[in-house]
């Protein structure tokens, strides 16, 4: 597929067709799936959501894309959700469960780089 987004004619009705592309779970998209959006982020407006905490799979020992090394390079961050609206109706779990995982981030990822 990467092959034929080299292709201008390929490139051209893609462009014509799509005006934009919003790629979400980001965090399960494997090193060759980043390859493919990053070839069409180079002729489309792009934007990826998700949360690296949350990457779960690996399928066909094709990992997921790792944040620090290829998406933070990549794209920009346009800034982060840290309101923990999941847990509006207990704010005092949803603070220490922000806290928690900002922790585990710290630790797991010190190059993590802030928006």
């Amino acid at each position: 597929m990467r092959d034929l987004l080299g292709k201008s004619f390929i490139r051209r009705a893609v462009a014509s067709t799509y005006a934009g592309l919003y790629v979400d779970e980001y965090q399960d998209c494997s090193d060759l799936q980043h390859s493919l959006v990053c070839t069409l982020a180079g002729f489309l407006p792009c934007r990826v959501l998700g949360d690296p905490m949350q990457s779960i799979f690996d399928f066909d020992d094709a990992k997921p894309v790792v944040w620090e090394a290829s998406v933070y390079p990549t794209f920009e961050c346009l800034g982060e959700l840290d309101t923990p609206w999941r847990w509006a109706g207990n704010l005092q779990f949803g603070v220490w469960l922000k806290l928690t995982t900002d922790a585990i981030q710290a630790r797991s990822h010190p190059a993590r780089r802030p928006c």
